[in-house]
């Protein structure tokens, strides 16, 4: 049960977060969800440098630290379902070369976030 709040603890701070960097962007970046695409990539960054810390120190993955950061805190500030809608969104209101560049973006430069993070450490 304490896990379950860790989680919701680091969740509720990853959620506001996630939407103070929404309320921020809106309106400067317009060719497509800025917001999502930030916190997305900003999250595989975090994520690949927690998991590179848990790499060394495995004890960490039963830490009260891997709850509240990696489970709570990523779960709750990337956005994958709100990356979907903006997929859909894109689709039906901007030219497709839009919502491609979205999508490489979002894929590309996120999984090489997580891999500077996780390299970052030490890894690999």
């Amino acid at each position: 049960m304490k896990q379950a709040g860790l989680i919701f603890l680091g969740g509720g701070m990853g959620s506001v977060l996630r939407y103070a960097v929404a309320l921020w962007l809106n309106g400067r970046i317009t060719a497509f969800p800025a917001a999502t695409l930030s916190v997305n990539i900003l999250g595989a960054l975090l994520m690949g440098l927690l998991l590179g810390h848990a790499t060394q120190h495995p004890e960490f993955y039963r830490s009260n630290a891997y709850f509240v950061w990696a489970t709570g805190f990523c779960g709750g500030f990337t956005t994958f379902s709100a990356f979907v809608i903006d997929q859909i969104d894109l689709l039906g209101k901007r030219p497709i070369s839009h919502w491609f560049t979205y999508v490489i973006l979002s894929v590309v430069v996120g999984l090489l976030m997580g891999y500077w993070g996780y390299r970052g450490t030490g890894q690999l």
